[in-house]
């Protein structure tokens, strides 16, 4: 073999080795790639269509006026992390899900309802059986990333899912003619005595007119065990608030998997704001979460759209766009 043949016969295999080597590469990194993309859509499909089932089963739902500002100021914080552009979305009773022609008009970033959590079954000592719908509060919001988490250095953040303590529904509590039978109801909800097939729930320290105005008498009571029991009207009083159920929220929906939400500044490929407008006052709007509200309150329907990000040293950032459309047929607003 001349030193010519010896030196091509050399080039082709050092360019075929070099040719598998890339090949293999190329398909660890397109399996690693499809895994975290799984992964990604596996998580936020989770987070969607938990807050789906709940909506389905909601009572009432804010929207951006001053009444849902008043039930959003009695909302207590359960940490301190910074809220990052917070605007609830504008019902259009009679509309489509479509882009909104000017930001926040239509569209939001977060999402605060009630939800029908149980009905409570209650046997008095007059024979008498009650039943007492029982709601919560849920809240959806972006929050400021962990600090020192790569969401962080990838300027995205973070989303809570907020639940509140029990509320009794108010309407029913006050239908209860008999007075010795409406104390013993109250003392059961405010003590959390057993119910009627002797299960213990959660204190409902609060009695709730579904979807009336706070600031009207008699929309918010404090049920007083020890007072006979009484019902306190705190209507109007903000410094009272709705606590929250620690043991049910979730101030981390997504960086503790190393996910986050994306911001407006985010690659065009990301696409944000599809339903909305972006607007880069303040902490900016609406980033990765997009809200809209659509149809009459018989048949509401409430679209959640999120855009996540996902950063990882050393590899390409990855976005990830999921939607879903919740329906409830009981769509009271604020």
């Amino acid at each position: 073999m001349t030193i010519v043949e010896l030196t091509l016969t050399t080039t082709i295999l050092i360019t075929l080795i070099w040719l598998m080597a890339t090949l293999s590469m190329t398909s660890v990194k397109s399996e690693e790639y499809a895994k975290r993309i799984s992964k990604d859509t596996e998580a936020v499909d989770e987070v969607l269509n938990s807050m789906k089932r709940s909506l389905e089963s909601s009572v009432f739902i804010l929207q951006l006026n001053a009444k849902g500002l008043d039930y959003a100021s009695r909302l207590a914080r359960l940490t301190t992390e910074k809220l990052i552009g917070v605007s609830f979305p504008v019902v259009d009773q009679n509309g489509i899900f479509e882009k909104e022609a000017v930001a926040r008009s239509k569209s939001g970033n977060a999402l605060v309802f009630a939800e029908h959590h149980r009905t409570d079954e209650f046997s008095c000592k007059s024979g008498k059986v009650y039943r007492i719908p029982v709601y919560r509060f849920h809240a959806y919001y972006i929050i400021e990333p962990k600090k020192g988490s790569q969401v962080e250095a990838a300027g995205a953040f973070n989303f809570s899912m907020w639940i509140s303590e029990p509320l009794a529904d108010g309407l029913r509590i006050d239908r209860i003619a008999d007075a010795v039978d409406k104390v013993e109801v109250l003392q059961h909800l405010g003590n959390a005595s057993p119910d009627i097939n002797g299960n213990r729930h959660k204190k409902a320290r609060l009695v709730w007119k579904v979807g009336g105005d706070p600031r009207q008498t008699g929309v918010f009571r404090y049920i007083d065990p020890l007072m006979a029991p009484s019902l306190f009207d705190f209507s109007g009083f903000s410094a009272i608030q709705i606590q929250p159920d620690p043991q049910s929220s979730r101030m981390d929906l997504l960086n503790f998997r190393g996910l986050g939400i994306a911001s407006n500044n985010s690659a065009p490929r990301a696409r944000i704001a599809a339903f909305s407008q972006i607007d880069p006052k303040g902490d900016g709007f609406p980033h990765g979460f997009e809200v809209q509200i659509t149809g009459p309150a018989s048949a509401r329907e409430i679209l959640l759209r999120m855009v996540i990000v996902d950063p990882v040293r050393g590899s390409e950032t990855l976005y990830n766009r999921l939607h879903v459309v919740a329906t409830t047929k009981q769509g009271l607003t604020s």
